[in-house]
């Protein structure tokens, strides 16, 4: 409901201009007090001449005052109308603003990285879930290397929404030989899980994950998520932390 009602029109109108005759009769009004109790003689009679008799008749004046206030109306209508065309103008820019965030924010696919310690050894492994009804497509993760170690992953071609997150394969390439499926294993060398440093980890790796949705090349979009991970010496676990999705232009 409109807000807008014939008062505020009115004070939007004329508002200015109410306070400017008011402004100018207290003038006036004062004046005439001061002349009447302090002025001289001849000076009150020059001034009573003055506005009880005008010069040119009550119907000249009359009809000043009503053409002035018929142009103020106008000047002030006009501006009021302008100062809400632009307030209009500036909430519509900005709720079309929001609404295209919201359809873009809609559009994307929103996977969603943990890790999952599992099974007898443990070992610790990547899960990803869509958290949107739009399919994740053309997924890929890059190479994580740590040290003389590489992690790779083997990412599904793509993830639909779904309540059940999807585990994703990898292997730790090292001298020649692959161990798969244990995120642990990145920092199984030279005792490392034995070894406990500075802060109770090793330095952040950085997993990056490009995906796009199932639209055609032409509006095909393509967004990275990204997160850290590291060995946590202390509790004796792999930590994530950091994670973000970005569109990639």
């Amino acid at each position: 409901m409109s807000d807008h009602n014939r008062l505020i029109h009115l004070k939007g109108v004329f508002g200015k201009w109410w306070w400017g005759v008011n402004s100018a009769w207290g003038l006036i009004s004062s004046a005439d007090v001061l002349v009447g109790h302090y002025a001289s003689a001849s000076f009150r009679a020059s001034w009573d001449a003055t506005w009880i008799a005008p010069k040119w008749g009550w119907e000249i004046w009359i009809i000043g005052v009503l053409l002035i206030t018929a142009i103020a109306a106008f000047e002030y209508s006009f501006r009021y109308i302008k100062f809400n065309e632009r307030a209009a103008k500036t909430a519509q820019t900005i709720l079309q603003s929001d609404l295209d965030q919201e359809i873009a924010k809609r559009g994307r696919p929103e996977l969603v990285a943990s890790l999952r310690c599992m099974g007898n050894p443990l070992v610790t492994m990547l899960e990803l879930r869509n958290t949107s009804p739009v399919a994740a497509a053309n997924i890929r993760i890059e190479d994580v290397t740590y040290k003389d170690r590489t992690l790779r992953f083997s990412p599904p071609a793509s993830i639909i929404n779904s309540s059940a997150p999807t585990l994703v394969s990898c292997k730790i390439l090292y001298n020649s030989t692959a161990r798969e499926d244990d995120l642990g294993a990145l920092f199984e060398y030279m005792g490392a899980m034995q070894q406990s440093l500075g802060g109770g980890k090793l330095q952040l790796l950085e997993v990056l994950i490009s995906y796009s949705n199932l639209d055609d090349h032409a509006l095909q979009r393509r967004w990275m998520l990204s997160f850290s991970f590291w060995y946590d010496y202390y509790n004796k676990s792999i930590k994530m932390d950091g994670q973000k999705i970005e569109e990639v232009t």
